[in-house]
């Protein structure tokens, strides 16, 4: 009852802002974007609505059918070019592709941990948001596509130096999920922390991500398993494409942007499995 009566709170909202949501990635209208512009955090709200919206038997298997088929077509170009570390990217040109298709999905930015199975002999791996090298930041981007909680097309495809792919995936299609309570060590390169709390700060993640806390209570963090390896994904912030899907030229695969891609291979591909 009380996810319901945040979706009608969600809808109502909508409305009053003479928001029309009948149409998949309606965060693209005019009136939409009118409010994000005075509140940055507006998009928040698209996120909640996928999360809340109840999605009936014919739809979800749907999804079931075409989420998968279309990220391997994805997952097949992103290999043959060979780019390595492109989660922002794929991301968005997944959730265009996804939206073309009628598909409910949003974007996530935020950090990624895993833990490895003891055979594989390899320490934890972290992809952080506070780090050195880039301050705070995204430090990966995943898709949540009900019911999938996770669609990761680029966790195997990233610059792993000691062989952490093998116990990768090639896609996480994850709809089993467990919660997962986040450390600073999930979210904070160690060396960072271990400077911080020299100075006398304890509170860490409040100290290098103020807004986290109060995100986390919406939009928690997960868990998943793929044979042995634990994967915890830790939303810090929702996102969406910034372009139309025709001039998106954010990632460009063996010659083809974006929206190339979903005509001349994806959707051709489509039509012929019936789709």
């Amino acid at each position: 009852m009380a996810s319901l009566r945040k979706l009608k709170e969600i809808e109502r909202d909508f409305s009053k802002k003479h928001i029309d949501i009948s149409k998949v990635g309606f965060y693209d209208s005019v009136a939409f974007m009118r409010e994000e512009h005075s509140n940055p955090s507006y998009l928040n709200n698209y996120a909640k609505y996928i999360h809340l919206k109840k999605y009936d038997s014919t739809y979800l298997s749907m999804v079931r059918e075409k989420v998968p088929f279309i990220a391997n077509l994805l997952f097949k170009e992103l290999k043959k070019d060979g780019r390595l570390g492109a989660c922002v990217d794929m991301s968005a040109i997944l959730s265009r592709i996804l939206e073309e298709e009628g598909i409910w999905n949003h974007m996530v930015f935020g950090s990624l941990s895993i833990d490895y199975p003891p055979e594989s002999q390899l320490k934890g791996g972290h992809f952080w948001c506070v780090d050195y090298t880039k301050g705070a930041t995204a430090a990966h981007a995943w898709l949540v596509v009900p019911p999938y909680q996770i669609v990761d097309l680029t966790i195997k495809l990233q610059p792993y130096s000691e062989g952490q792919n093998q116990y990768l995936p090639d896609i996480l299609l994850s709809e089993d999920v467990k919660p997962y309570t986040p450390v600073a060590k999930d979210l904070i390169n160690p060396k960072i922390i271990y400077d911080l709390q020299r100075e006398g700060i304890k509170d860490v993640i409040n100290h290098t991500l103020p807004q986290f806390k109060a995100f986390n209570s919406i939009f928690p963090a997960v868990s998943t398993v793929y044979s042995y390896s634990s994967l915890h994904y830790i939303p810090t912030s929702v996102s969406a494409p910034d372009a139309p899907f025709e001039q998106a030229v954010n990632l460009k695969l063996n010659g083809r942007y974006g929206y190339n891609i979903y005509v001349d291979i994806i959707k051709p591909a489509l039509k012929e499995q019936g789709f």
